[in-house]
């Protein structure tokens, strides 16, 4: 999707570039500063651990990485503009808006899980076919189960599990992290969850 909000945004960075009198000279050297920049995200991880990072690290260093992408954008485009001599050639044509937006239905409709792919497409998804519903009633039976239950308590596994309002489920395994946190958080002595025993 970013690549499909890059093109979209074009149309904005040149009307501004047209208004606007900044000189964006020496834009290689800025595209060479923001990838230093960028590269700086990576140094504490590096310099302690000798790997990239955490996910929360990568999370910081990924919103940088957009928004420097937007900037050299931003600023190339004014450049461009400021080379231009009849500024009225850079404005885009009607059909530029009409073109990307086939060009995204089409992605949309052939990737392979548009419902994990973008966000409002899951939303809708999710709450029309009732998965996000029966997440929810699940999760209610599991927090009921955990507090009425004892100071061992086991838990199944979740049927219903959207992407985005599932972040991971719980483990057989008492004494793995995400265990611990939920035991700890009810005041339990051990959370298991595992799939009920068939007769």
């Amino acid at each position: 999707m970013m690549f499909f909000v890059l093109i979209l945004i074009i149309p904005f960075f040149m009307n501004l570039a047209v208004k606007s009198d900044f000189e964006a000279k020496y834009p290689a050297l800025v595209s060479l500063f923001s990838f230093c920049f960028y590269c700086t995200g990576f140094t504490s991880s590096f310099y302690s651990m000798g790997t990239e990072g955490l996910g929360r690290t990568l999370n910081a260093v990924k919103f940088t990485y957009q928004l420097l992408l937007f900037f050299n954008e931003a600023y190339w485009i004014c450049w461009f503009v400021r080379r231009r001599q009849d500024k009225k050639t850079c404005r885009l044509r009607w059909w530029f808006f009409p073109l990307i937006g086939g060009i995204m239905a089409f992605y949309v409709l052939h990737v392979t899980d548009p419902a994990g792919t973008f966000l409002p497409y899951g939303a809708y998804y999710y709450v029309h076919t009732g998965q996000a519903y029966n997440f929810h009633s699940e999760y209610l039976e599991r927090v009921e189960a955990i507090e009425s239950g004892g100071d061992i308590v086991e838990v199944t596994p979740y049927l219903y599990r959207p992407w985005f309002l599932s972040s991971g489920e719980l483990s057989e395994d008492p004494d793995a992290e995400q265990n611990t946190a939920m035991a700890s958080w009810y005041g339990k002595t051990a959370i298991i969850c595992r799939e009920p025993d068939e007769e």
